[in-house]
């Protein structure tokens, strides 16, 4: 049999460069899809890309994500004593919870700008 060789290219790291650009009042989170160590991985790329909250989720899970109804995530926030691990839900019920963590941050924050122009010029 002959072998496919498939070649990948790095794309920018677009929440990397909202959150490097951010200005007085913009809160930036990011969501990882992972498939193993889902709260450490979360947890690492909160602090790599400076992000105030990362929402992540197991993609290896047969009963929540991509071709289900419910998911179960994880909300790992910068201001947080530890994370939040939600049980298997309905998605809405996720987009909620994630509603509701977004508030809690906006919350505890000194936000200025109702919206961030995130545009980037291609370099």
């Amino acid at each position: 049999g002959s072998s496919l060789v498939l070649t990948l290219e790095r794309t920018r790291d677009i929440l990397g460069e909202v959150a490097a650009a951010r200005t007085n009042g913009l809160l930036v989170i990011g969501f990882a899809a992972e498939t193993n160590d889902v709260l450490i991985n979360a947890q690492e790329k909160l602090r790599a890309k400076n992000l105030d909250a990362i929402v992540a989720n197991d993609v290896a899970r047969v009963d929540a994500g991509f071709d289900s109804t419910e998911n179960a995530i994880t909300i790992v926030a910068r201001d947080a004593q530890g994370p939040l691990e939600l049980p298997l839900m309905s998605k809405l019920e996720a987009a909620h919870r994630i509603l509701d963590e977004i508030v809690r941050l906006r919350a505890g924050a000194n936000f200025q700008l109702p919206i961030a122009d995130c545009r980037f010029q291609d370099s």
